[in-house]
């Protein structure tokens, strides 16, 4: 599959990675399947963010 931004791997699971304006790493999916309890969605946008 190819994917356009920046992706990372996170306990051998690809994530895609962002920042925000006050230079926080953000690791983001819409799959709920990878996520554990540390993951939220925090804009209740379906995004969930670590």
């Amino acid at each position: 599959m190819l994917r356009s931004g920046l992706y990372g791997k996170y306990n051998g699971i690809k994530y895609e990675i962002t920042s925000d304006m006050d230079n926080n790493l953000k690791i983001l999916t819409e799959d709920n399947t990878k996520i554990d309890s540390t993951f939220r969605d925090t804009y209740n946008s379906g995004v969930i963010r670590k």
